[in-house]
């Protein structure tokens, strides 16, 4: 769930300890061959009728998960002050509170620096040009909207540029964990100036 990422880099630690405290970090996914105990589950939700809701109804079988590869990068799907992009380093598959990212080609350095560069401010603008406001406030991005979102040409920067992005931001995520408010001002700095850049919409990225 979005509020258990409590930074904005998701590690495997934070898996365990999301474990550890027993919350819900795991679907069951069934093979091809049901043993009886699977077979019972089914049949019990088949007698709570799940296998008519609008979603699993789609599915052959109604049962089955979805399979594709863990995404580099979530995007959440709402948000009100701001859009929160998050690395997924743990490798695992999330569910439909985050939008999938897959980045073309970037190294894990560059893939690091685009999420750090996707939570600045002036990134941040530009995102909520793009959003849809609901009741109350609450803005709701389509995956159409984030894929026409400008960012600095990552594949463009230098190494050192690279790596001063990626230490600022694993600092800022070491720093929201204590305090949510915490504003990366030499990040937000940064960034502003690398707009000046050359820039693509995160498509192309």
């Amino acid at each position: 769930r979005a509020q258990d990422i409590r930074g904005q880099i998701f590690s495997k630690e934070d898996l365990i300890q999301l474990e550890n405290e027993d919350a819900r970090t795991r679907l069951v996914s069934f093979g091809p061959d049901l043993s009886p105990a699977e077979d019972a589950y089914i049949a019990e939700g088949v007698a709570n009728n799940l296998h008519e809701r609008y979603l699993l109804a789609a599915r052959r079988p109604w049962y089955s998960m979805e399979n594709r590869e863990p995404a580099p990068i979530w995007a959440a799907v709402f948000g009100r002050a701001s859009l929160r992009f998050v690395l997924n380093a743990a490798g695992v598959c999330n569910l439909t509170t985050f939008h999938c990212l897959y980045p073309n080609g970037l190294s894990s350095k560059q893939v690091k620096a685009l999420v750090a560069l996707l939570n600045t401010a002036p990134i941040q603008e530009r995102a909520m040009r793009h959003r849809r406001v609901y009741g109350g406030g609450l803005a709701k991005f389509e995956p159409k909207d984030l894929l026409q979102l400008e960012v600095p040409d990552i594949r463009c920067l230098p190494e050192a540029t690279l790596d001063e992005i990626v230490s600022l931001f694993v600092s800022w995520d070491r720093e929201l964990r204590k305090n949510p408010d915490f504003c990366p001002t030499e990040l937000n700095l940064l960034a502003a100036s690398l707009i000046e850049h050359p820039s693509v919409p995160l498509r192309g990225a």
